[in-house]
C-alpha cells in the first residue's frame, strides 16, 4: 500500500543470478571432471548423458553413439546416418541441446534454411549449430536451386544470397531409414539410397558428406533395456560444453600420429580431419591433457568415413602410436560406393581405405571381378 501512495511499485529487482549456468567456465569444469575418468569411462558417461545406458550396447553401437555426438562439437560437420526404425537417430538433435533443429520429413524452404531476401532474416544454419533432417527420404526444397545453395554451403560454410555473401558454422546433418538389407543393397545400388534423388545421385554432394554413421549397427531401443537409470551430466551444461568446443581444432593431436595415403582427395583429407578432431574433443576435452597411444581403424570412401579410437596399452611399441591410414584391400562390402558397378570401390578404380598394411588393387570395371587379395579387418571398417 505505501508503494502505491508513493506511486512506486511493490516489487523491485535486488538482483539476477543464472540459473542454468551458474559458472561460465564450464569447459575448466568439463576438464576437470574429465581426469578423474578412464577413456572407456569417460565414453560410457558421455552415452549415460544422453540417456542411453553403455552396458547394454557392444562396441560398435556405442561407436555410432558417439559419432553421432560430432557434429555438436565440430562446426560445419556434415553427417549422414541411415539405419532400422526404431533406434534413436533423432531424438539427441531434438532433445538434448537447445542448440539443435530438427526438420521433419517435408519441404524445406531456402528463406527458412539460409536467408530471407525480404527482411534480411538470417536463417537456421546461421541460428544453429547443428541443423537435422529426419526422415530425409521426403525432403525437399521450394526452389530448383535449394540442393545446389546446400551442397555450396556444406562445402566450404558459405552461401551467397542477393549481393551478399554470408558465412555460417552450422553443420548438416540428415537421419533416415534403412530397414534393407546393407550387402544385399551394395549389391544392387549404394548406401546412400534413402536420400532424395537429387541428392542420392550427385557424386558432387556426395563428397560434401564428412562421416556416415553405420545406424544399422545400433540396436532398436528397448526402454526397460537401452534407456539408463544412473546419473550423467546434466543436459544445459553438456550442450553448452559442446558448443563452445566448435572454437577450437584439434588437428595438432594428429602429428606424428597419422600417416595419410596418397590415395585421397583433399575433401576426403578433410573428411578425416574433422571426424578425428570431433571425436578427439568429445574424448578428450581438455586440450592440455595427454592423449594416450592409440591406434585408429578407419574406413573411407569419396570423404565419407567411419572410425574408431581404441587406447593401445603403453607396453606396445612406438610402431602402435601412428595411426596407418593407407590405401588398403576393401571389404566384400564398404560404407559407400559410387557408380554401376557393384563393389565397394564403385567407380573404376576407387580405392576404399580400411585397417590393413596392404594396398588394394583396382577393379576391373569389365568383369566386374575383384583382382585384390583377402582383406584382414572386418566388414564395414569396425571390429
Amino acid at each position: 500500500m505505501r508503494a502505491n501512495e508513493r506511486n512506486g511499485r511493490p516489487f523491485r529487482i535486488a538482483g539476477l543470478r543464472p540459473t542454468q549456468m551458474s559458472n561460465p567456465n564450464v569447459l575448466g569444469i568439463l576438464a576437470k571432471g574429465r581426469a578423474a575418468f578412464t577413456t572407456d569411462e569417460w565414453r560410457d558417461f558421455l552415452i549415460r548423458s544422453i540417456g542411453i545406458e553403455p552396458t547394454a550396447l557392444d562396441e560398435r553401437a556405442k561407436m555410432v553413439v558417439l559419432l553421432r555426438m560430432a557434429p555438436f562439437v565440430e562446426r560445419n560437420f556434415n553427417l549422414v546416418e541411415l539405419g532400422p526404425r526404431g533406434t534413436g537417430k533423432s531424438p539427441l538433435f531434438q532433445q538434448i541441446s537447445p542448440y539443435s533443429h530438427l526438420i521433419s520429413g517435408g519441404k524445406a524452404t531456402v528463406a527458412k534454411m539460409f536467408v530471407n531476401n525480404g527482411n534480411g532474416q538470417r536463417g537456421l544454419v546461421c541460428q544453429y549449430d547443428v541443423v537435422c533432417f529426419d526422415e530425409v527420404a521426403g525432403v525437399s526444397f521450394d526452389q530448383k536451386d535449394g540442393v545446389n545453395i546446400l551442397k555450396g554451403y556444406m562445402a566450404s560454410g558459405e552461401f551467397s544470397r542477393g549481393k551478399e555473401s554470408i558465412r555460417a558454422e552450422g553443420g548438416i546433418v540428415m537421419v533416415g531409414n534403412f530397414d534393407v538389407d546393407v550387402e544385399q543393397q551394395q549389391r544392387i545400388g549404394h548406401l546412400l539410397s534413402p536420400l532424395p534423388r537429387e541428392m542420392r545421385d550427385d557424386t558432387a554432394f556426395q563428397d560434401r558428406i564428412h562421416a556416415y554413421a553405420p545406424g544399422w549397427d545400433f540396436p532398436k531401443l528397448n526402454p526397460n533395456e537401452h534407456l539408463t537409470t544412473h546419473f550423467g551430466l546434466v543436459s544445459d551444461f553438456l550442450s553448452e560444453c559442446w558448443s563452445r568446443l566448435r572454437d577450437g581444432s584439434r588437428l595438432a593431436a594428429m602429428q606424428n600420429r597419422v600417416r595419410i595415403g596418397g590415395a585421397l582427395s583433399g575433401r576426403d583429407i578433410e573428411g578425416v580431419n574433422k571426424t578425428v578432431s570431433a571425436l578427439i574433443k568429445l574424448l578428450f576435452p581438455d586440450p592440455e591433457m595427454e592423449i594416450p597411444r592409440w591406434r585408429s581403424r578407419m574406413r573411407i570412401s569419396n570423404g565419407s568415413c567411419a572410425w574408431r579410437l581404441n587406447p593401445v596399452a603403453a607396453s606396445r611399441s612406438s610402431r602402435s602410436v601412428a595411426s596407418r591410414v593407407n590405401a588398403a584391400t576393401p571389404a566384400p562390402c564398404g560404407y559407400l560406393h559410387r557408380g554401376p558397378i557393384s563393389s565397394p570401390t564403385g567407380g573404376a578404380g576407387r580405392r576404399l581405405m580400411t585397417w590393413s598394411g596392404r594396398r588394394c588393387s583396382r577393379v576391373n570395371p569389365e568383369s566386374r571381378r575383384w583382382r585384390s587379395p583377402p582383406m584382414r579387418s572386418a566388414p564395414y571398417g569396425l571390429p
